[in-house]
């Protein structure tokens, strides 16, 4: 490498670049994470704060949506719909439904193949009472391979959405 006039800083940098992409992400995609860590520990207002920060960060700068690459998501690789989805967990939580239905609504409209959403939008169905929606929603989620498996459950809870 020092042939082509790299110095040996500029080659760590790289590397390190190159081996340690979730660091990456982490830095920038810092907001979506934060507001996942704070829903997980039952902070759901501040979890909606950082995840509404994210939503407008990434719309303020669209390349960040392209970092995907650098994440291993089971279930989408689209980090707005991600940040949908926790955005509708976290009003869920605070029993702001027609809030979650939307946020989880535009989940699904960014990534119709993201099956978390859909099992979310049949809990709301289920609130609602709409047994034919709940069903739909349902079985949407089991084709797109969310079937509430103790492994589905702890991606979930553990955050790798």
């Amino acid at each position: 490498l020092w042939r082509f006039g790299l110095s040996p800083v500029t080659v760590i940098v790289v590397a390190l670049l190159l081996f340690v992409p979730g660091r990456i992400q982490g830095l920038l995609w810092r907001n979506l994470y934060t507001g996942r860590r704070l829903l997980e520990s039952g902070h759901f207002s501040s979890s909606l704060i950082a995840s509404e920060r994210f939503v407008q960060l990434v719309k303020s700068r669209p390349w960040l949506r392209k970092m995907w690459w650098l994440q291993g998501a089971i279930y989408t690789r689209d980090p707005l719909a991600m940040a949908q989805n926790n955005i509708g967990a976290a009003n869920l939580e605070l029993r702001q439904f027609g809030d979650a239905k939307r946020a989880f609504s535009e989940a699904v409209s960014l990534d119709a193949e993201y099956a978390i959403p859909h099992f979310n939008l049949a809990m709301i169905a289920e609130l609602e009472g709409d047994e034919s929606e709940r069903e739909h929603r349902l079985r949407c989620a089991a084709a797109l391979g969310y079937s509430q498996s103790v492994i589905d459950n702890y991606h979930r809870n553990a955050g790798s959405i």
